[in-house]
């Protein structure tokens, strides 16, 4: 996916991603208009990072999206427990990523910041068991008839 910023003629990959990703278009649409305002650049490559990203998974919970000093976007989750994951795409499917994670209560957080691919990222937020942070849990309704 290009930019939204981009000049070009509107796409049905635009489209798709419109529709799926509204809190997300409308965020980025802000940093634009922000970045505009403060004489900033937002790194396109960056930005199509991040939508590629996004869309791989749709079922990943939505999380913050924020413009770094450098033009890049910067993707956060957070819970209530003190897991946080920060994830700054750099063009390439190169990502720089922060995880800070307690895998036992009453130990020390674990922190981890490194360089990786897509792939290499996803086995990152496999291996510190961030699904919970990632994957909101979705209420099931059950019906049940009676008759």
């Amino acid at each position: 996916m290009k930019s939204l910023s981009s000049n070009a003629q509107v796409t049905s990959d635009d489209v798709r991603i419109r529709f799926l990703f509204p809190k997300y278009v409308q965020r980025i649409t802000e940093i634009q208009q922000l970045a505009k305002d403060e004489r900033l650049t937002v790194n396109q490559d960056s930005e199509s990072d991040f939508w590629q990203f996004v869309e791989f998974d749709r079922r990943m919970g939505e999380g913050d999206i924020v413009l770094m000093d450098n033009g890049n976007l910067r993707l956060v989750w957070n819970d209530q427990k003190g897991s946080h994951l920060g994830l700054q795409f750099l063009g390439n499917q190169q990502v720089q990523y922060v995880i800070f994670k307690q895998r036992k209560p009453g130990k020390p957080i674990s922190r981890v910041m490194g360089r990786d691919t897509f792939e290499g990222v996803r086995e990152q937020i496999k291996s510190f068991e961030l699904k919970s942070l990632l994957y909101p849990r979705r209420m099931k309704i059950h019906l049940q008839m009676t008759m």
